[in-house]
C-alpha cells in the first residue's frame, strides 16, 4: 500500500496540469530515492524540510521500518532480561538525545531520538509473554487502571501545552498508550474493552494503514477542489475536515478490499521454524 501511494503522487506529479501536479509531489530538497528506501526522514532532517505534501506523514514509516531492521538481531541474540535491560537503555537514551538536541528538526525526525515509543512497546511485549509477570499485572490492575487514569490527566494538559514535560513528551504519550494497550489485552476496565472492540472501531484498525498514508492526499485533494471553502469560518473547517475524512475512509476501504487484504493474508500464511 505504501509503494501504491507512492506510485500515485508521482503519477499525479507527472500527468498533473499545471501548479496541481507540481504541489503533489513538490519533494523540495529531499530526494525522491529516499522514499523508496525509508530514509526520507534521514534526508528531512538533514535538509530541515519535510518534503511532499503527500508524502509528509511518510518519515514516521520510516521510523518504523528502520526499527524492523534493529528489533530481528535484538530478539534472536538477547534473551529474557538483556532484551528488557537494552529496552530501558535505549529508551533512556533517546530521551538524553532529545535533551541533547532540543529543539532541532532531527529530533522530531530521527529513529534514535524517537525509539522511546517503539521501545516501549517492545517491553510490553515481553512483560505479557511470561504467565507470572502477567498475573502480576492481572493481581494489580486496580493500580495499573491508576497509572493509566494520571497519564491520561497528563494528555489533557498535554494537549493545552506540549511544553509542559519538555522533551520527555513522547515518552509520557508511548507510556500512556503502553498502559491503555496493557489493560485492553487484559479486558480492563470493561467500558474500555466494550468500546475498543466495537466492530466499526475494529474495522477501523484494520484500515488504519490506509487511513493514515491517505488522510494527507485527501485532504490536500479537497482543499484544490473546493477552493471557494472559507476555512475561517467553523462551518468551512467541517466542510473541509468532512470531505477529507470521507474520501479517506472510502479510499482506505477500497484499497484494502482491492489489493491490501491479499497481502495480509498472505503475511499471516506464512510461519517461523525453529533455530
Amino acid at each position: 500500500l505504501y509503494f501504491f501511494v507512492l506510485a500515485l503522487s508521482i503519477a499525479v506529479a507527472s500527468y498533473g496540469r499545471g501548479q496541481l501536479g507540481y504541489e503533489a509531489l513538490d519533494l523540495g530538497p529531499v530526494p525522491l530515492w529516499s522514499y523508496f528506501i525509508f530514509a526520507q526522514n534521514i534526508l528531512m532532517a538533514v535538509h530541515h524540510d519535510f518534503g511532499s505534501n503527500w508524502l509528509t506523514v511518510t518519515w514516521s514509516l520510516a521510523v518504523e521500518e528502520q526499527f524492523y531492521l534493529v528489533l530481528p538481531f535484538m530478539v534472536r541474540f538477547l534473551t529474557g532480561r538483556r532484551l528488557v535491560y537494552v529496552a530501558l537503555a535505549g529508551i533512556v537514551s533517546a530521551v538524553l538525545l532529545r535533551m541533547y538536541f532540543s529543539r532541532e528538526f532531527l529530533v522530531f525526525l530521527s529513529a534514535p531520538t524517537r525509539a522511546d515509543s517503539v521501545l516501549a512497546g517492545l517491553l510490553l511485549a515481553c512483560a505479557m509473554r511470561p504467565p507470572r509477570v502477567r498475573q502480576l499485572m492481572e493481581e494489580h490492575v486496580r493500580l495499573l487502571m491508576l497509572l493509566v487514569a494520571f497519564g491520561a490527566v497528563g494528555m489533557v494538559l498535554l494537549t493545552r501545552n506540549e511544553r509542559l514535560l519538555g522533551e520527555g513528551l513522547h515518552l509520557w504519550m508511548a507510556l500512556f498508550y503502553t498502559g491503555v494497550i496493557a489493560l485492553v489485552s487484559m479486558g480492563q476496565p470493561r467500558w474500555l474493552y466494550r468500546c475498543l472492540t466495537l466492530r466499526w472501531l475494529q474495522f477501523t484498525g484494520i484500515i488504519s494503514y490506509g487511513l493514515y498514508l491517505f488522510h494527507s492526499p485527501a485532504d490536500w485533494l479537497v482543499r484544490r477542489l473546493l477552493p471557494a471553502v472559507d476555512m475561517t469560518q467553523p462551518s468551512g473547517i467541517f466542510i473541509i475536515a468532512g470531505s477529507a475524512t470521507a474520501l479517506t475512509l472510502v479510499a482506505a476501504t477500497a484499497c484494502y478490499y482491492s489489493f491490501e487484504r491479499s497481502f495480509v493474508n498472505l503475511g499471516h500464511r506464512l510461519r517461523y521454524r525453529s533455530c
